[in-house]
């Protein structure tokens, strides 16, 4: 190779490495966070350098408070870490081109052996009933699914309800095991034979009422249902199948396998630079939620906090305001119902309300979108132009109707609970500032 080319390599390795090495700020004289870990986190931010800089340095003091108390060494930031550590390592293990063609292969075998009619997409929430169980505990359990069946009868949504609750919950003090799940895309006949009779007749859309099976009391909603399935609906049935073979499964990626049995996590990080980062990032991550936990989470103020806290900074809120709804809808109709709906009710229940409306089957489909709270004037165009007769506004072309609907509050709000989520996001927000300056007093930081 010619000299000038073996400088030109040289000259680019040396510049690679010194960008791994550049210390873009340090924290103490333990934490070094190179301009090659700095560019990848400022890269996920879409900040610029500068503004970016000083939330990274908050972030980095919470992780060092957080490691000084022994945050990453409780069980719970242990199994969440290995649990997130599994699922970035899963991807290098397997060859991805194989993976594909295993899954395609799979997913036309499958179809093609069970001459399928039809797949569905289910819903459930089960009360676990043991076999042997005494009338008491099953009365219970009957009662308690009747309880839930009337509530998303009259308009609890359902699939909101299992998100809120599940995936597993056990409800107290009956001592019942309930699961409460979406499952993924499945053959109709793979399911329970009791399933598979309520299923014959439900429709899309629609909860059955509770029955029994030999495992227990059921509610089922049928999501969808289909003749035809594509590969990535199902998808995560055939990844499973996959990962229950072991290593027997041919997705194996062989060359990284040898990798890791060779010299671990250290080899292989060596070979894919971005998989430290990516750990990283989550040990990083789980750490500042267990630190935001510990003395964030924990100072929520009460409601005689909150009071004071507003009092001290009234004058903040001392400007007109208008308390109330602003409703966009696709046509007149819409608008009016919507309008009519919520004078019915309390305006302090107006945003509970409104979501019991959407939630209902026969509105849910509403093209509509509503604004609940209190508006300060010069915060929100529609308000501005209907109630406070100033400034311009031009209707979103998709909902070109707007309604206000509500009262102006001349000196401000009445109350601090009319604001109430606003006071609390200052108070935690300063409580935050403070504890940042905190760290920062403690720990040095040297920026380059």
């Amino acid at each position: 190779m010619p000299l000038v080319g073996v400088i030109g390599l040289l000259f680019v390795h040396t510049a690679n490495v010194y960008a791994q090495k550049e210390i873009v700020f340090s924290i103490g004289d333990k934490m070094l966070i190179d301009r090659t870990e700095f560019n990848y986190q400022l890269s996920k931010s879409g900040k610029q350098e500068k503004d970016f800089k000083n939330i990274y340095i908050d972030y980095k003091l919470k992780v060092c408070e957080a490691e000084a108390q022994g945050l990453d060494t409780t069980e719970e930031f242990k199994s969440q870490y290995s649990y997130y550590t599994s699922q970035i390592l899963k991807p290098y293990f397997q060859d991805q081109q194989r993976l594909i063609f295993e899954e395609q292969r799979i997913s036309s075998r499958e179809q093609n052996r069970l001459n399928l009619s039809e797949w569905v997409k289910i819903a459930h929430i089960s009360v676990d009933i043991p076999q042997f169980a005494d009338a008491k505990l099953e009365y219970r359990a009957r009662t308690w699914m009747d309880s839930i069946y009337s509530a998303v009868k009259s308009g609890s949504d359902f699939i909101s309800f299992i998100k809120k609750f599940g995936p597993v919950y056990t409800l107290m003090p009956e001592k019942l095991h309930v699961t409460l799940s979406e499952l993924q895309w499945m053959p109709a006949n793979r399911n329970l034979k009791e399933w598979m009779e309520n299923l014959v007749t439900l429709e899309k859309g629609k909860v059955s009422v509770p029955f029994a099976s030999p495992k227990g009391m059921h509610l089922i909603k049928l999501i969808d249902r289909r003749s035809d399935i594509p590969l990535s609906m199902i998808k995560p049935l055939v990844d499973q199948y996959l990962e229950s073979l072991g290593s027997n499964n041919p997705t194996i990626n062989k060359d990284n396998m040898l990798i890791w049995n060779k010299g671990g996590l250290v080899l292989l990080e060596q070979k894919y630079p971005e998989l430290k980062l990516q750990l990283q990032d989550v040990h990083d991550g789980l750490l500042v939620m267990a630190f935001d936990k510990q003395y964030v989470d924990k100072t929520l103020p009460d409601d005689a906090i909150l009071e004071r806290y507003y009092a001290q900074h009234k004058n903040n809120w001392k400007v007109p305001c208008f308390k109330g709804a602003v409703i966009h809808a696709k046509n007149k109709k819409i608008a009016k119902t919507i309008k009519k709906y919520l004078k019915s009710q309390p305006i302090d229940e107006w945003k509970t309300a409104y979501e019991r409306l959407v939630s209902n089957g026969e509105e849910k489909d509403m093209l509509a979108q509503v604004e609940i709270g209190i508006f300060q004037i010069g915060k929100n165009a529609a308000i501005d132009k209907k109630v406070f007769k100033q400034g311009t506004y031009q209707p979103d072309v998709d909902y070109p109707i707007t309604l206000v609907i509500g009262k102006k509050m001349k000196n401000g709000p009445e109350d601090f609970k009319d604001v109430k989520e606003q006071v609390t996001h200052n108070f935690l927000s300063e409580y935050e500032e403070q504890l940042l300056k905190h760290l920062r007093e403690k720990y040095h930081v040297e920026r380059n």
